[in-house]
């Protein structure tokens, strides 16, 4: 903002007779998507009869959340932007990347591990193959991970001082076989902390839950890949797959967890506890 020599911020132009625009940053492409989004929105008011009282809770929640806005809108323009983009891609369906994706996660060592040794929460193996639509395997696919903890917090976001930089977060490559195998613990649901009774009351009058079921974030690169794939993998036994705030959960990414209690394999598996497995594979475009 332009200030005078009082060092004062200057409102009001410097000519009254001539309209200060830089004509430079005049983008068509803005104006285009701004133009068909106000006549999408006035679609809407006529054909549905918004009411001035409904806008001003919807004003008061823009106003409440602020920068926090972002919660209430990726659930749906992502998974449209997917939906668009993604037309005609077969496959494993993608899943929007979410706000707490870090680059620069560490590269792990085998067996490849995401959690601390002493992480609470339920022991979950993950397992399965990265392969083309015509089968073949993808050598050296690597994957990028991340996820909550048992609280429902994110590493590296300040979220909570008993949290170590990049907990459940990590690297690693598929082998030669496009097989891969990663050890964590199961993610539970869980809801934003930012919301406020205006904001909870919007997501409940629409009949979803507060919560997003439990889900592990991943991304999968490699150079023969048509993009970078990104996802998310949920759990069958979830009771908020369903009803999840963000609507993002497809069919094809729900996994099947299997509990195993047995000494034997809690013991082979390097394990004190009862542990859980999910086999799931990705099958991914390629160039």
């Amino acid at each position: 903002m332009a200030s005078d020599s009082q060092g004062e911020f200057k409102l009001i132009p410097d000519d009254l007779t001539v309209v200060e625009i830089d004509e430079g940053k005049v983008s068509k492409r803005v104006i285009d998507v701004v133009d068909a989004l106000a006549g999408a929105v006035e679609d809407v008011i006529r054909r549905l009869g918004v009411t001035y009282e409904e806008y001003e809770l919807f004003r008061q929640m823009v106003t409440e959340l602020g920068p926090y806005m972002t919660g209430v809108y990726d659930p749906w323009v992502s998974p449209m932007l997917e939906r668009f983009h993604g037309a005609g891609r077969t496959g494993t369906s993608a899943n929007p990347e979410g706000p707490f994706y870090l680059p620069g996660a560490p590269e792990l060592e085998p067996p490849y591990t995401l959690m601390r040794p002493d992480e609470p929460g339920d022991l979950l193996i993950v397992r399965g193959q990265v392969r083309t639509e015509g089968g073949a395997p993808i050598a050296g696919a690597v994957f990028d991970l991340w996820q909550c903890n048992t609280k429902g917090f994110y590493s590296n976001f300040g979220m909570s001082p008993d949290i170590p930089d990049w907990d459940l977060r990590g690297r690693f490559p598929a082998d030669a076989g496009g097989r891969f195998e990663f050890r964590t613990i199961k993610p539970p649901p869980y809801r934003s902390a930012q919301t406020t009774e205006i904001v909870d009351n919007f997501f409940q009058a629409l009949g979803r839950s507060l919560y997003r079921p439990g889900h592990i974030h991943l991304a999968i690169d490699h150079p023969s890949l048509a993009e970078r794939y990104i996802t998310q993998v949920y759990f069958a036994n979830d009771p908020y797959r369903d009803y999840d705030i963000g609507a993002a959960v497809r069919e094809d990414l729900v996994s099947s967890p299997v509990l195993h209690e047995d000494r034997g394999e809690i013991e082979a598996a390097g394990f004190t506890r009862p542990f859980y497995t999910v086999d799931f594979d990705f099958t991914l475009t390629t160039k």
